[in-house]
């Protein structure tokens, strides 16, 4: 039932070492690159007399496609079921494709006109409605999909699905492919010096035109952006959008002009922002948008329902970065051959030479595989070379490695912690 187009792929494997600059510009979160989205996947609707299992898995391939409104996709439900399923309610990510086993028994009578099949498969992670992934230790997964024979034209009846859950179900391969991580940017509440900053919100967009609302991934995470932060960041951040604030619309394909300056349609709501709260919200949009679109994006013109409310250009965003107005120094930090933790003093600490951390990660106590260092260099979390540990640890003092402060359970590398 899957029609793929490999239009050409290519590998590319960088290795080297980790650092962390204290100095420069806010810059996106590193998230999990999205798969080969030159694999396209054509929907196919199902054939006059297909069998339950062909319907099962044909569901499953369409669910994996660009199909547009999922209209072939809902060719393989009830008519019930095809006008209240909801694709968009969230997406159930597994390791592998969703494997299916059945029939279920039914009874001699309801045996010809009634059927289920169960689908199985390791769960690793959820996308909710708000667009936020959250990764999950690996747990069994389990659905049970009924079937029934339902009248089609001319008097004829065909299996179709009329109990289906909500949302997505995909593999991992199939996840990477379709989606990608994107980070929009809220302003942080309560830092000491008062001053606004943008911190990112990641979460992940589809990959192109998004088939339910056939938004582009820029205007995909705009929107995302106007309906506010995930539940995870929104007790330490706010967004200066007016309550209600909305794309206008229509607008499906938001791209900067020949001059690199984006101009963004919103409702009327937003027409209650002040001067001041308007520039803000243009460097949400600034901020969130620069890395994603084909050229850059130079300037930001916010428009409301009475005509335009405010610009502003990258330049005058920078003031918002967290890292603005930062003087410390631009040192870098790696892991050695050993595990220990290095530090390259910047340009106002030392002649470039790497020297081992104060403190008990410059030292052979635990073989290191990642670093983070605070902004303020006093301290720094690492993950042990196995994945299995984190650590946080001085990077002033001298003194024993902690116990570790979070450990993973994880059966495989893959599973366990990742850089912090």
């Amino acid at each position: 039932m899957r029609l793929t187009a490999l239009l050409g792929c290519s590998v590319i494997v960088l290795a080297g070492c980790g650092s962390m600059p204290v100095t420069g510009d806010v810059k996106a979160v590193d998230a999990s690159q999205p798969g080969d989205s030159q694999v396209q996947v054509y929907a196919v609707e199902p054939r006059e007399g297909a069998a339950p299992s062909e319907i099962v898995d044909g569901f499953l391939e369409s669910m994996t496609s660009d199909d547009p409104g999922f209209r072939t996709t809902r060719k393989y439900l009830s008519r019930a079921a095809a006008k209240t399923w909801q694709p968009s309610e969230g997406t159930t990510v597994l390791a592998q494709a969703p494997n299916r086993s059945g029939p279920l028994l039914h009874d001699e009578e309801r045996r010809d006109s009634e059927t289920s099949y169960t689908l199985t498969g390791e769960k690793v992670a959820a996308v909710d409605a708000q667009s936020s992934y959250q990764p999950l230790a690996p747990t069994d997964y389990s659905q049970i999909l009924h079937l029934v024979r339902e009248e089609v034209a001319d008097g004829k009846t065909e299996w179709r699905i009329d109990i289906v859950p909500d949302g997505l179900v995909l593999g991992q391969s199939d996840f990477k492919r379709l989606y990608r991580s994107v980070n929009k940017y809220y302003f942080a509440t309560g830092r000491t010096d008062g001053r606004p900053a943008l911190v990112a919100d990641p979460v992940y967009v589809r990959t192109g035109t998004d088939p339910v609302t056939r938004m582009s991934t820029a205007t995909q995470t705009v929107r995302t952006l106007l309906e506010g932060p995930t539940n995870w960041l929104r007790p330490v951040v706010d967004s200066r959008f007016p309550t209600g604030t909305a794309l206008r619309k229509g607008v499906v394909a938001l791209a900067p002009d020949d001059q690199n300056v984006l101009k963004v349609p919103l409702n009327d709501k937003a027409d209650k922002a002040g001067r001041a709260a308007c520039r803000m919200m243009a460097a949400q949009v600034l901020f969130t948008l620069r890395d994603l679109t084909s050229a850059r994006v130079e300037q930001v013109e916010l428009e409301g329902g009475k005509g335009r409310l405010c610009a502003l250009d990258a330049d005058e965003a920078a003031k918002f970065s967290a890292d603005n107005g930062s003087d410390g120094p631009d040192s870098q930090y790696f892991i050695d051959a050993k595990g220990t933790v290095q530090k390259i003093p910047g340009a106002t600490g030392g002649n470039g030479t790497p020297e081992a951390v104060h403190g008990p990660l410059g030292t052979s106590a635990a073989a290191m595989g990642a670093v983070g260092v605070a902004r303020d260099e006093q301290r720094a979390a690492a993950v042990s070379a196995d994945g299995q540990h984190l650590y946080v640890a001085s990077l002033v003092a001298s003194g024993e490695l902690a116990p570790p402060a979070v450990t993973s359970a994880g059966k495989k590398a893959a599973d366990r912690l990742s850089s912090p």
